[in-house]
């Protein structure tokens, strides 16, 4: 299988049979209810996907539509919501140790691993990241790429956020449905500043520098 374009996340969801129908170099995982790709341009040393998989039994009549993007499955019902971010919990848990158990065997250390979605998403088929703190990556090249990911900002969600907000009131979620989402849009346009230690950057290069830093830094307090 070879997907591209903005719908390739819903191709690989749609696998009927994803050891045989995505190749080994892309897919990590894969469960009854989900699986974990790699990123095929990854913002960090590790950084996979999750996706729910299509067609979905985790609840009565979930359309590929219902599951385009976080704000589509957050109108979901109550039933159906909570059964999909629950398996993509369990599968970000998986994958998160798998990312740990490889620190350790080809760094020596271990440091945080985060789990979030994208406020307004740039591919079809919603998918939750599983990317590690460092944000240290070849393909991190551009303000938009860093802000994207950077977990103070506010465009990068936390699955722990999503799942708190599933216990809002259905007005309270509609709120956040019918703008708060794409309204963080903007945050995108936030100037550089790393998000360990809040340093200003006038540039990428200057950026990607200091977090090449930060995380030596880390490495060292970790006593590696």
């Amino acid at each position: 299988m070879q997907a591209a374009g903005l719908g390739a996340l819903r191709t690989y969801a749609e696998a009927a049979n994803p050891a045989a129908d995505i190749p080994a170099s892309t897919l990590l995982i894969d469960t009854p209810h989900t699986i974990a790709i790699f990123d095929a341009y990854p913002k960090a040393r590790y950084h996979f996907l999750v996706l729910p998989r299509l067609p979905s039994d985790l609840g009565p009549s979930i359309t590929a539509r219902d599951l385009d993007s976080l704000a589509s499955l957050l109108r979901l019902p109550h039933a159906a919501r909570d059964a999909v971010l629950r398996a993509m919990r369990n599968a970000a848990t998986e994958v998160e140790e798998m990312v740990r158990d490889e620190m350790l065997k080809t760094e020596g250390w271990q440091w945080p691993v985060l789990a979030g979605f994208h406020a307004v998403p740039s591919m079809r088929h919603v998918h939750l990241h599983v990317i590690s703190s460092d944000l240290v990556s070849p393909s991190l090249k551009t303000k938009k790429h860093y802000n994207s990911f950077r977990p103070d900002l506010g465009f990068f969600v936390s699955l722990d956020e999503v799942e708190e907000w599933c216990s809002d009131s259905d007005s309270q979620l509609a709120e956040r449905q019918a703008g708060m989402l794409q309204s963080r849009e903007q945050l995108l346009r936030e100037p550089l500043a790393c998000f360990k230690c809040h340093a200003e950057l006038r540039n990428m290069p200057l950026l990607k520098e200091h977090l090449e830093l930060e995380l030596a830094k880390e490495r060292c307090a970790a006593g590696r």
